[in-house]
């Protein structure tokens, strides 16, 4: 009379193993690990079809362990590549700070001096249409533009 082998909980087979339970359930699911009944597999079977597998994976390069682990490594590989993608974007599409501002001065410093320059301009022609005199016409559209200056400058911008 033969006696039927023993059989071990999931979670002894597990622990043999050094797997944990949800692994030892893919294996079963896999077919590489043999289930004897309901949550319960023979000792023998279980483990060489573990040491099987272990083999056959160590042959073949990890490629018995599923198409899933290749899969997952191509997904972090395209989101690695999105990461640096939007990275390059990003830092492409700075402004220097100080050199944005730097520039601002400049303009602004132009188009003062500009304006400051068109009363000595614009004063004899004006003087000659309106018959009033030049140096007196220059001295208050002068006085006018520097006073209008001198306000716009009091404005903060809050940069």
């Amino acid at each position: 009379m033969s006696q039927a082998a023993a059989t071990y909980p999931v979670g002894t087979i597990a622990a043999l193993l050094l797997l944990t339970v949800r692994r030892v359930q893919q294996l079963t699911e896999q077919g590489i690990i043999p289930k004897a009944e309901r949550g319960q597999y023979a000792l023998a079977p279980a483990v060489q079809g573990y040491v099987k597998f272990l083999r056959d994976r160590a042959l073949n390069g990890d490629a018995g362990d599923s198409e899933v682990g290749a899969d997952k490594a191509r997904m972090v590989k395209a989101k690695r590549r999105v990461a640096e993608v939007t990275a390059d974007a990003m830092e492409g599409s700075k402004i220097d700070r100080a050199k944005t501002l730097e520039l601002v001065q400049e303009l602004a410093q132009a188009d003062r001096d500009a304006v400051l320059a068109w009363p000595a301009r614009a004063a004899p022609v004006m003087a000659a249409e309106l018959g009033v005199d030049q140096h007196a016409l220059h001295a208050a559209l002068d006085a006018g533009l520097r006073a209008h200056l001198t306000e716009r400058a009091e404005i903060h911008l809050g940069v």
